[in-house]
């Protein structure tokens, strides 16, 4: 039976190593590794987001590696992209301030109306934390954002609300 719903292209960028692979494999499988493997080239994964009054949304999240040698595959990568997730790492502050170039790549290729989400990521080290949530906060705003959220791949904390507040926002915007 073909899915009856909407389907929502959004990419997941950030430098490397601020935790893009590990968000999604927390948030559509319920899993983390303290390994950290590096991204080559993309990963893609779908979440399903139920929404009220039986809305099924699937969030198609394509994962790029976050390394400069990856960027020949940016404008297939980006086409046609409804969301930007822009990901840092709050234990490193250069990672906050790449975003407006990562959201740069995506303007540039995306070829569409693109929302952009910000996730500061690994919240769970807040003893190494180097950018405060205020500074990302601020980022948000500057990048015209629509959400902004502390997050952690290890402990799942916001990722279930930031996602599904990504589905209601697109699903209202394009329904």
């Amino acid at each position: 039976m073909p899915f009856k719903g909407h389907v929502f292209k959004s990419v997941v960028c950030g430098d490397g190593n601020v935790g893009k692979t590990s968000l999604i494999l927390q948030y559509t499988e319920h899993k983390f590794t303290e390994k950290y493997i590096q991204t080559i080239g993309t990963n893609f994964a779908i979440a399903d987001v139920m929404l009220p009054e039986g809305n099924p949304v699937k969030l198609q999240l394509w994962d790029l590696g976050g390394q400069e040698q990856f960027n020949f595959a940016w404008p297939s990568f980006y086409a046609g992209a409804f969301a930007g997730i822009l990901v840092y790492d709050i234990t490193r502050r250069e990672t906050l301030q790449s975003l407006p170039t990562w959201q740069a790549g995506i303007e540039k290729y995306a070829g569409r109306e693109t929302l952009y989400f910000v996730f500061g990521n690994k919240c769970d080290l807040e003893s190494e934390r180097a950018v405060t949530t205020a500074e990302g906060e601020s980022m948000t705003r500057e990048l015209g954002a629509s959400g902004f959220w502390e997050t952690s791949a290890k402990t799942g904390e916001n990722l279930r609300e930031a996602f599904y507040a990504i589905a209601e926002k697109l699903f209202q915007i394009y329904e």
